[in-house]
C-alpha cells in the first residue's frame, strides 16, 4: 500500500503527495473503460477504437486484473471517472522518481487518505522541497566547481565571513558571489517559512 510521507499544498490550491512507493497500475476492463484502484489511488482510461493519437501515439503495455495485458498504440486515452468515494486530483511522486525527473504524476486520490494524513501532520508549502537543485549545498558545489564569483582580498573575505557569507578559493584567492548569497538567502528563507 502506498504510504503518504508528505503533503505539499501550494498557494494556488494544488496538492502534491510524496509517497513511499507509487501505486500499482493494474486495470479492470469493463467494455471500453479501464479502471485501476490501489488502496485509495485511482486511474481511469478509455479505449477509443480507431484512434491513434492518444499519448502522442506512444506505444506501451498495461496490465489487466485478469492477468492479461493490453497493447496501447494510440487508442487508449486518459479520462476521468467516479470510483464511488470522494476524491481529489493530486500530483504524486516518490523520492526516487523526483530525483530522476522533478515532476509529480497526476492521480485521483481518495480524499480520506489526504485528510487522515493532514489530521496528524502539517503540510509543506514548498513545491520544490525535494528538488536537489533547491539546496544551498547544490548551488555552492556548482559555484566552487565552476570557479564562479569575484576574487576578493583576504581582509574583505574576513568581513564577509563575519556577516555569514560563504567564501571559497579559486586559484588560491578568496572568492565570493553576491548572486550566490542572494540565492542562498532565498532558499534559507523558503525553508524557514515552511518549517
Amino acid at each position: 500500500m502506498p504510504k503518504i510521507l508528505d503533503v505539499i499544498k501550494t498557494k494556488q490550491g494544488q496538492i502534491f503527495l510524496l509517497l513511499d512507493e507509487m501505486p500499482r497500475l493494474v486495470y479492470e476492463r469493463t467494455g471500453n473503460l479501464l479502471v485501476s484502484s490501489h488502496d485509495g489511488f485511482f486511474d481511469f482510461m478509455k479505449i477509443a477504437p480507431g484512434t491513434r493519437d492518444a499519448f502522442a501515439g506512444r506505444s506501451f503495455t498495461i496490465n489487466l486484473t485478469d492477468g492479461s495485458t493490453l497493447e496501447c498504440k494510440g487508442q487508449v486515452w486518459d479520462c476521468g471517472g467516479d470510483p464511488g468515494v470522494p476524491t481529489l486530483h493530486a500530483g504524486i511522486g516518490t523520492r526516487e522518481s523526483l530525483e530522476s525527473c522533478y515532476v509529480f504524476s497526476g492521480a485521483t486520490v481518495a480524499r480520506s487518505l489526504i485528510e487522515d494524513w493532514l489530521s496528524q501532520n502539517k503540510p509543506s508549502s514548498r513545491y520544490y522541497k525535494y528538488d536537489k537543485r533547491e539546496t544551498v549545498e547544490y548551488w555552492e558545489a556548482i559555484y566552487r566547481t565552476e570557479g564562479w564569483g569575484n576574487r576578493i582580498s583576504p581582509a574583505r573575505a574576513r568581513k564577509l565571513r563575519k556577516r555569514g557569507a560563504t567564501i571559497w578559493r579559486v586559484d588560491g584567492r578568496p572568492t565570493w558571489s553576491a548572486r550566490f548569497e542572494k540565492r542562498k538567502s532565498q532558499i534559507l528563507a523558503d525553508i524557514a517559512a515552511d518549517a
